[in-house]
């Protein structure tokens, strides 16, 4: 993987001269101890989130706020930036930076991943206005690593974990609570006992349509591998016997046939509210579907999801994502920022963002919606890896100008595991080498 390492090293001398202009200039920051809260009294908090003020999540967020400016006599000016946050951040960053900044993790890394972002490690051990322990004491040290630059700067402190599954309603496939799929042969069987059009996918979405490809390529090859293969600057790697025979199981597992009508030809979300009406019987997706779903699907929908079981690579591994809080390097309050991460962070906050967005928290302290009991237990089972390894966070854009379209066309037949290869080779190594 040394390819990888070489970019990581990049990152780390961007890092360092980051770090030099810094020192050399600058006004000097507000400071406070979040075991005096009123040491913040008077100071301002600029907060930049990527949910929308109407969202149950920022309505948690939100009293999460009232109560933390009740306890130190600081103001937060919010901005429910929505899911364009990440957009006005890059121009914000050289001029006017937010003091806090909220968004998953593949948003905020390329932009606060190679030396624009405060080193947040300390968060993780510091005890809050309201709570003593810290968050390692909650289960938060098991995400550390993930959330770490390749110098070794913790930027994020995530707050909330992203799974994905197989999504399907209880009441219409009640046997499969107790005897899910142990492999992917027993899921090949799932699929083909569904019929024709039982899988639902919007394939104009190329995030949604690398999931289904990339859940049989990391359970076949592993993340190491699968890493391996994607960081291979001549895209040749695809043509490997090994990739070869993942990318064939592909088809056999998720055949065309099965995809339902209108996959790889309507708008989104025309698809996925299909399959919450009853036009399909699985969705492959995020922990976010119940939440985003529940009102298309009615109150009888009773959510429940498939964990995408082992293949050849035959280890378990959890795939997640995680949003989660950064600083700006240039943030005028970064003292202030980091009482204000670890104060909503407390767990009172995190129940209610949990309750109310329909969420899972980093914390393991934290109630689990009921929908999602059965992600939540395999994150809890197994080693945490993020989608993909971490690839399309630590490589801005490589989904989308590399993994799409090809994936796209493997899934709707029109290329075979070979024309796949080629395809999707040429289209990394164009992506490798505009990388410079």
């Amino acid at each position: 993987m040394a390819n990888s390492q070489q970019k990581r090293a990049g990152a780390a001398v961007v890092l360092a001269t980051a770090l030099a202009l810094t020192a050399c200039g600058g006004e000097t920051e507000a400071g406070g101890d979040p075991q005096d809260p009123e040491s913040f009294s008077g100071q301002t908090l600029t907060y930049w989130s990527f949910y929308q003020e109407q969202e149950p999540q920022a309505q948690a967020i939100a009293g999460a706020i009232d109560e933390f400016e009740a306890a130190t006599g600081a103001t937060v000016d919010v901005e429910w930036q929505g899911r364009q946050m990440t957009q006005k951040l890059a121009p914000a960053l050289r001029s006017n930076a937010p003091d806090v900044v909220e968004a998953p993790l593949d948003n905020l890394a390329p932009l606060l991943g190679d030396g624009q972002a405060e080193d947040l490690a300390g968060v993780f051990e510091m005890a809050s206005i309201n709570e003593e322990a810290p968050l390692t004491d909650a289960g938060l040290d098991k995400y550390m690593d993930l959330v770490k630059t390749g110098d070794g700067t913790t930027f994020m402190v995530p707050y909330s974990v992203l799974g994905f599954g197989l999504w399907y309603d209880a009441k219409t496939h009640p046997d499969l609570a107790d005897n899910a799929p142990q492999n992917l042969d027993d899921l090949a069987a799932l699929v083909a006992d569904a019929g024709d059009g039982a899988l639902a996918l919007d394939a104009d979405v190329g995030f949604y349509t690398m999931l289904w490809v990339e859940s049989v390529l990391m359970r076949e090859l592993g993340p190491e591998r699968l890493r391996e293969v994607i960081e291979d600057e001549t895209g040749e790697a695809w043509d490997d016997d090994d990739v070869l025979a993942a990318t064939e199981r592909v088809g056999e597992v998720f055949p065309t046939e099965a995809f339902a009508e209108g996959t790889f030809g309507s708008k989104f979300p025309a698809v996925q509210e299909g399959w919450a009406t009853g036009g399909a019987d699985f969705l492959l997706n995020g922990s976010w579907i119940p939440q985003e779903t529940q009102n298309t699907a009615g109150e009888d929908f009773e959510f429940a999801s498939l964990e995408i079981p082992e293949g050849a690579f035959g280890e378990a591994n959890a795939q997640i994502g995680l949003t989660g809080y950064s600083v700006p390097k240039s943030a005028d309050n970064k003292e202030l920022a980091k009482a204000f991460i670890r104060f909503v962070l407390e767990q009172p906050h995190q129940e209610a963002y949990a309750t109310e967005g329909r969420a899972m928290s980093t914390r393991t302290d934290v109630t689990v919606p009921d929908e999602l009991a059965g992600i939540e237990a395999s994150i809890a089972a197994a080693e945490p890896v993020l989608l993909l390894d971490g690839v399309n966070v630590d490589y801005s854009g490589i989904v989308d100008e590399v993994m799409a379209a090809p994936m796209r066309d493997l899934l709707s037949g029109k290329v075979d595991a070979e024309g796949f290869a080629a395809a999707i080779g040429a289209a990394q190594a164009n992506y490798w080498k505009a990388q410079g």
